[in-house]
């Protein structure tokens, strides 16, 4: 009819949607415009969270299957006696990525960051090592250092991912720990490694010391390869006698607070290792005497760094004299700090340097099996959570650090040996030193096994290994394991471990 609208015709609407009766279902057009763009848009950034959650995901394998095929980073710590306040502390973290992300720091993807390595940072603080001692400097300088390193080299430009560039930000970073410990009026002396794939960037102040052993790439004369040692300071090129072929580097800056930044490029192959200690420990210990502790006790930083503290408690207990003067007579702190790379497996086939073995079975590749098979030794102590023998039915009285040297000690003899790693063969048996030491001193039922099943565990899941200890502390580096490895000393709740994988 004239001048009035027909059934189902609309007029505009300020919405832009229209108005009226769309159908029999009684709502506007209008409104069901607005419902559909509304849910068009719901699908759209539904469909980008999953894209981006898909693409997160993707860069996780492929940083993943990065980290698989490059060098990773074993680091530990003993620091003895420990005492409230604590003189001596340590930084250790293995994935700076993960607090770099629960920080929502951003760090740089370009240049030297481009690979999937690890970042990782280790740091020794020592209150000992400074003419006026305090704890409460070692302690800021510690609980600062992982933030304000993120940041500063999160400041890094992207152009300029560059060793000159990340050695400033390490720089920056101790004037910015220098300026936090000032309202306390005192300093510590400090050794930082910061690991960036196989860039290793080093800063040591004070009487810390720091040094990076690597094996050249030829042998000069066509002698078995050895490590040379390559002091982080100029400091630390003074500890004890100095090693033959020792690379020597100084640095003119004598300035308190400004530390000696390095960057050493490391090679692949040449199993380089870091080792930190404070000043008491440097008093008596040689360069010597670290190189032959760390490639004696190779990949293992927890056994190395507690025969470097026990010889130097050792030695002051024997001598009774004070490490620096003007200190008190009582026992210094000792402080060592381990830090091993460690290639990959090598392939099925070859040994350790690459060179064919038929005589070998191929090798199982180490932390991609749900469940291990494990032999171990075990001896309690008194802060373990049952300190009680189970075969003598005693209670175990002995001190963790007591435990930890019987086992190195026991751990010396097993390595005689030699290297098994990827042997499933000589895995599978037991050979007279093992079954001696299984014998000898485990605390465990599985002692009791007869032949080759002495001290072996059976099959263990990721769970049974997390319900024994931790998991960053004890499942973790059994995964890690090779067949035919023995581990570091490990510490769970029944007490201390030396543990070989079988299978």
């Amino acid at each position: 009819l004239p001048g009035r609208a027909m059934y189902g015709e609309t007029d505009s609407h300020p919405s832009g949607y229209g108005q009226g009766n769309g159908g029999f279902s009684g709502t506007p057009l209008w409104k069901l415009k607005q419902q559909n763009h509304h849910q068009a848009l719901v699908q759209a950034a539904q469909q980008a969270y999953l894209d981006e959650q898909e693409a997160a995901k993707a860069e996780k394998q492929k940083l993943d299957a990065e980290k698989e095929k490059s060098q990773r980073l074993i680091i530990d710590a003993v620091v003895h006696p420990v005492t409230n306040p604590r003189p001596a502390r340590h930084v250790l973290v293995k994935d700076l990525r993960k607090v770099a992300g629960a920080l929502n720091i951003n760090l740089p993807t370009q240049g030297i960051f481009a690979d999937g390595g690890c970042r990782s940072l280790v740091a020794l603080f020592d209150s000992q090592g400074v003419a006026e001692p305090d704890a409460k400097a070692a302690e800021t300088c510690c609980r600062q250092l992982p933030v304000t390193l993120l940041r500063n080299v999160s400041m890094v430009p992207a152009q300029n991912c560059i060793p000159a560039y990340v050695k400033a930000a390490l720089l920056k970073t101790f004037e910015d720990l220098d300026l936090a410990v000032s309202g306390i009026g005192r300093r510590c002396a400090a050794a930082v490694a910061f690991v960036v794939g196989r860039w290793l960037f080093s800063a040591v102040l004070g009487r810390c010391i720091a040094v990076l052993f690597m094996e050249p790439r030829t042998s000069p004369d066509g002698l078995p390869l050895c490590h040379l040692a390559t002091p982080l300071a100029a400091a630390c090129a003074t500890l004890g006698p100095a090693l033959p072929g020792a690379i020597v580097q100084t640095s003119p800056r004598e300035t308190p607070g400004i530390p000696e930044v390095m960057g050493h490029k490391l090679d692949e192959g040449n199993e380089p290792f870091i080792i930190m200690i404070g000043s008491p420990v440097g008093t008596v210990f040689s360069l010597q005497e670290l190189l032959e502790t760390g490639r004696h006790f190779i990949h293992r930083p927890r056994a190395a760094c507690g025969e470097i503290v026990a010889k130097a408690t050792e030695r002051f207990a024997a001598s009774e004299i004070a490490p620096d003067e003007g200190t008190p007579a009582q026992p210094p702190a000792c402080a060592a700090v381990a830090a091993f790379f460690r290639e990959p497996d090598d392939e099925p086939g070859t040994s350790r340097k690459g060179e064919a073995n038929p005589a070998k079975r191929p090798r199982v590749e180490a932390g991609n099996m749900e469940s291990v098979r494990l032999r171990h030794i075990v001896v309690r102590h008194r802060d373990c959570k049952i300190p009680v023998d189970p075969l003598k039915n005693k209670a175990a009285t002995r001190t963790p650090m007591e435990a930890e040297t019987l086992l190195r000690e026991t751990l010396v003899e097993l390595l005689k040996d030699g290297n098994h790693r990827g042997d499933s063969k000589w895995a599978a048996q037991s050979t007279p030193r093992i079954m001696k030491a299984i014998q000898g001193i485990s605390e465990c039922k599985s002692a009791l096994k007869g032949g080759s099943q002495r001290g072996d565990l059976g099959w263990l899941g990721k769970k049974d290994l997390e319900r024994l200890g931790t998991k960053e502390g004890f499942a973790d580096p059994i995964r890690a394991l090779s067949v035919g490895e023995w581990s570091d000393v490990l510490h769970s709740e029944q007490g201390a471990h030396l543990i070989m994988r079988i299978a």
